[in-house]
């Protein structure tokens, strides 16, 4: 991959000729041959300026630095992330805290750059709820105006995303942020629908989608009449948190999907329980008939 003499040294890679003068870095005739943008922001082979991996590596100091000297912190990669979406995958928040406090200090940018968006559709709150546990990074997106409900491509918010990934610190945030939990994705899920079917599920993310105010707690059936149970029951996966719901009367075992089965009868069909049934093996069975019972 070809890395500017910047890119080298931002990465603690061996840098051709002197470095030691940062002006000689910086400075406006010292272009890459084959570019005609400013060695702050020459482009790697997967057109990654020196910025977004200071940012990935969570080093401020970098950050500030190539800021300093005129770096666009709005330059994208071949999948349209910029150094704001690599920010919040770092370790720390220090990278993100100089990107944020560059933006605030220009005053030009327009204020929708922070909700700058992907190839996916995502933001750099999406990117934060879906790789961080740390809720730093979205308490600081949130504070300086990022979008709490943008929605990607197929129709997901940062709250999905930190209930599809189990971040419940993240969720935990988003919610007391004011996030709306009843949107729904392409696929006619919500939040909560997302928690209870990303087996095992957890816990927390459920309890507090379930705590939460106004969210809507009937996540049951999606474009295909599927109920949550009738996910399951297609590739049996019991555990207690899905109980829980159940017992709360969060799905109803009786709804039958557009094929007309009950989760039942679809769970009856499915690979898991012909096998089980094949070897005499009941446990399977066992499992899932307690799960329906819960709720009679």
């Amino acid at each position: 991959m070809h890395f500017s003499r910047l890119h080298c040294e931002v990465l603690g890679l061996p840098v051709p000729g002197d470095s030691s003068n940062l002006d000689i870095l910086f400075g406006p005739a010292n272009l890459d041959q084959d570019q005609d943008t400013p060695h702050v922001d020459s482009l790697d082979g997967t057109y990654r300026t020196a910025l977004s991996w200071a940012a990935q590596r969570g080093d401020g100091e970098w950050c500030t630095k190539l800021l300093k000297h005129g770096a666009n912190m709005f330059l994208v990669d071949t999948e349209g992330n910029s150094a704001l979406h690599y920010s919040v995958q770092a370790r720390g928040p220090h990278a993100l805290r100089a990107l944020l406090g560059h933006f605030q200090a220009i005053g030009s940018y327009p204020p929708w750059n922070l909700n700058i968006t992907n190839n996916g559709g995502w933001t750099p709150l999406h990117h934060a709820a879906f790789y961080q546990d740390d809720p730093m990074f979205i308490t600081l997106l949130l504070s300086s105006g990022a979008n709490i409900n943008a929605v990607t491509k197929v129709g997901k918010t940062p709250a999905m995303m930190a209930a599809l990934r189990k971040r419940a610190r993240a969720l935990r945030v988003l919610i007391e942020h004011h996030a709306n939990l009843n949107v729904t994705d392409k696929n006619g899920w919500n939040a909560l629908k997302l928690a209870i079917v990303n087996s095992p599920a957890d816990v927390v993310c459920v309890g507090l989608l379930v705590g939460a105010s106004g969210v809507d707690l009937s996540p049951d059936q999606s474009e295909d009449g599927e109920t949550v149970l009738h996910f399951v029951a297609s590739k049996p996966a019991v555990d207690s948190t899905l109980k829980e719901v159940v017992r709360m009367k969060l799905v109803n075992p009786s709804k039958r999907n557009r094929e007309g089965l009950t989760a039942m009868e679809v769970f009856e069909r499915s690979e898991g329980a012909l096998t089980a049934k094949r070897i005499g093996d009941e446990r399977l069975f066992a499992g899932f008939r307690e799960l329906i019972s819960v709720s009679l």
